[in-house]
């Protein structure tokens, strides 16, 4: 039984289709004619991969379309996935599968998920995999640890590879004559895979810049992001031309601007003016998307730390943003021990390392740095513990793999050999921070942030008249400032260059010095040599006469760094255990805050309170994959659909910073979602039907006001619902043509 005609609608010819087959996944009768009931719903049942292929076969030559599309992508599937058992040795695990099926698309997107869960592994398989068939690949990694680690892996996987995949990386440590010889095999081309480091791309571009990459793979957006002039250069070897850039980057200032003016509802010739330019500048962004083939550009990352407005040339060129820090699927008890000076938190390390065994890693605060390090090294290899400094280098990181050593020493530097470059699931089984992980600023210089001057001023205010009249009429300033004009003066403040701004940007770069020089006031007469105080997620302290600084807390390294921990071993994600000993309560409770915003479900445990000899088994056993042990299992990708973009959006920022895909005019949200009891994990893309689609058809002829009359049967024939840019009016009609002005081009569909 027909209940309804959809017009422009099959999903393989766009030709007019029954309600019913839609329901059952199949396209519409002219591509799939002569079908019995039956048969259709036995089609139906079968998994989408069978679905598609036995529909596709059935289709005729001259009807073949989006089935027989998805058809040959499931077949490329499978094909990867017998390749990536080959590499790895096992298979793709849900989310991986959904990631590749998008790569294999060939569609551009961002990887932002929590370490430990495969995408590097991935992502190197996959450059094999498209090395082997004639892409020209080229991966970018932080660090040169990473770039070494990321060579070792890509020769093993190069060797199961269908042709002979050459392999090129690029080291500074290496010796003169082969740093010479690589940079001549890169300048000539001779490779199928380059890796090299993100600081390579910013230094040696001259070479780079006149090659096209069929596919680029970044492994840490975190390090590409931190020279923002290495998105132009990702954007110029992917094959877009720098005008192009420098177009799309005009688009997104004056995108800014226009926003601002209209919510200020002011200077409503430059609205005109703005919306006139940024018509003729989609234009050409439109234009550049189209022409010539453009490589694929993969981006991974485990925090999605980014500023400024240059990522947002990905959105225009690409159709993707960086999502931001999820600290989903993260296995790890997380504890904290308060001492009351260094020589209490090395007895306290050595208490808890003895207890735990080996399979750690001591990780020291920034501020502290390297010497301190070392010390700790030292104390504890002479009360008998096997301890290696883990600086630089992957001597110490082989050892740890040989299990010639128990601990690892090093520092918590978000790029650190022992925070980024250790891999060990079976071996790693806890760390121990000493001193929160953080970063150290003078107060001076810190507070040239603007917000962060406002932060400690609003902390400050209940405690001086002065500060608490000050700060109403600055924040009133700062609030009239377009992002980019906030920027603007963050950096003229930083280099000392005020009076280069205009008149009145100037006035609040002056009001800004003076309120940094009433914070130090304020914080003379409170503050002791020696003290502290809380401003929220910072803390203020006093080393000297005149010597204040911010420490900051590093939440971004720390889940970097306990993540070593928790990685998936065995399909399952492994127990860590973190341990934090710190001499202030003041960085705890700033520590806490800041995680607090990253993760809704981070939870601080006293030391004292838990049993380590019970954890450790814990940590052994999730290490042995034995039943009983609370675990993540892989994360499954979900579709929501809801009917507004506002629903969508609303749910998917509710659930932390959403990374975003364009498809036509339709914007996904992709976000995890956690189930707290059960900790099944899901990644769910969020899209909405932008409510009313389809409305019953105009067109003279078909049936009466669009409803068909057969036998007792009313069958409706809805088509997607059109609107007129130029007079602003919406009809029904499968012309395209607006009945009421005659416009034809300036037509938008619902379903487009």
């Amino acid at each position: 039984m027909v209940k309804a005609v959809f017009a422009g609608s099959c999903p393989n010819c766009g030709g007019p289709i029954s309600s019913t087959r839609l329901e059952l996944g199949l396209p519409c009768s002219s591509c799939l004619p002569d079908i019995e009931e039956v048969e259709a719903k036995k089609l139906s049942s079968l998994p989408p991969e069978d679905r598609f292929k036995e529909i596709s076969r059935r289709i005729p030559v001259e009807k073949e379309g989006s089935y027989s599309v998805l058809a040959e992508l499931h077949e490329e599937l499978s094909r990867f996935e017998r390749f990536f058992v080959k590499c790895v040795g096992k298979r793709l695990w849900s989310l991986q599968k959904t990631w590749a099926y998008r790569m294999l698309s060939g569609d551009s997107f961002a990887i932002t998920a929590p370490t430990g869960v495969g995408k590097t592994t991935l992502l190197l398989v996959y450059s094999i995999y498209e090395a082997s068939e004639g892409t020209r690949v080229l991966v970018l990694v932080p660090t040169e640890t990473l770039l070494r680690q990321s060579l070792e892996r890509l020769m093993a996987y190069s060797s199961v590879a269908k042709g002979n995949v050459r392999v090129l990386g690029y080291m500074s440590k290496a010796t003169k004559k082969e740093r010479e010889e690589a940079l001549a095999k890169i300048n000539g081309g001779d490779f199928d895979i380059l890796v090299i480091t993100t600081s390579f791309l910013s230094r040696h571009f001259e070479i780079l810049k006149n090659k096209v990459f069929g596919l680029i793979v970044v492994d840490d957006a975190d390090s590409l992001l931190k020279d923002s002039a290495n998105v132009d250069r990702i954007l110029v070897l992917s094959g877009f031309k720098e005008n192009d850039i420098s177009a799309a980057m005009k688009l997104i200032k004056l995108r800014n601007e226009l926003y601002f003016l209209k919510l200020a509802n002011r200077n409503s010739d430059r609205v005109e003016q703005l919306e006139k330019e940024l018509e003729e500048l989609e234009v050409i962004i439109a234009k550049a998307r189209g022409e010539g083939s453009r490589g694929q550009l993969l981006i991974a990352s485990a925090t999605g730390r980014q500023s400024g407005i240059r990522p947002k040339l990905f959105k225009e060129f690409l159709g993707f943003e960086i999502g931001g820090i999820h600290a989903y699927m993260r296995n790890v008890i997380d504890s904290f021990e308060l001492c009351t000076d260094k020589g209490e938190m090395r007895k306290k390390l050595l208490e808890v390392v003895k207890a735990l065994g080996g399979g750690g890693i001591v990780f020291v605060s920034k501020d502290e740095g390297t010497l301190e390090a070392k010390e700790i090294t030292s104390y504890l290899t002479a009360h008998g513990i096997k301890a290696e400094l883990a600086i630089a280098g992957k001597k110490s990181i082989e050892k740890m793999r040989k299990r010639e050593v128990d601990i690892l020493v090093g520092v918590a530097s978000y790029y650190g050999v022992a925070v980024r470059g250790l891999d060990l699931p079976e071996i790693i089984r806890y760390a121990v921070f000493v001193g929160a992980p953080k970063n150290r600023a003078p107060l001076e210089q810190s507070l040239l942030n603007p917000r962060r001057l406002l932060q400690v001023l609003a902390y400050l205010s209940e405690r001086d008249l002065h500060l608490k009249n000050m700060l109403p009429e600055l924040n009133r300033k700062l609030s009239k400032l377009t992002p980019s004009e906030l920027n603007a003066l963050r950096i003229s403040l930083m280099k000392g260059t005020i009076n280069n701004l205009s008149d009145w940007m100037r006035n609040i770069a002056e009001s800004l010095l003076q309120g940094i020089a009433e914070v130090e006031r304020v914080l003379k007469s409170l503050l002791k040599v020696g003290e502290s105080l809380s401003a929220g997620t910072l803390v203020i302290t006093r080393k000297s006469d005149d010597g204040f600084y911010v420490l900051s807390p590093d939440p971004l390294t720390y889940i970097q760094a306990s993540g070593r921990t928790s990685r998936f071993l065995n399909d399952k994600m492994t127990l860590g255990l973190s341990v934090i000993l710190e001499l202030d309560i003041k960085n705890i409770e700033a520590f806490r805050r800041k995680m607090n915003i990253f993760s809704r479900n981070f939870e601080l445990k006293k030391l004292s309170e838990l049993n380590l000899k019970e954890i450790s088994n814990l940590l052994d056993s999730s290490r042995r994959g034995e039943r009983g042990v609370k675990s993540f299992r892989p994360a499954k990708s979900l579709l929501m659909i809801v009917e507004s973009p506002n629903k969508a959006r609303t749910i998917a920022w509710y659930f932390g910073r959403p990374s975003r895909r364009k498809f036509g005019k339709i914007v996904a949200y992709e976000v995890p979602i956690i189930d707290d009891e059960t900790l099944d994990t899901y990644l769910v893309t969020i899209v909405a039907t932008k409510g009313h689609m389809y409305d019953l058809i105009t067109d003279e002829g078909i049936g009466l006001h669009g409803v068909i009359l057969s036998g007792d049967e009313f069958i409706p024939v809805y088509t997607p619902i059109s609107k007129c840019y130029s007079c602003g009016r919406t009809f029904s009609n499968l012309e395209g043509v607006c009945p009421y002005c005659g416009e034809r081009l300036k037509i938008g569909r619902s379903t487009e």
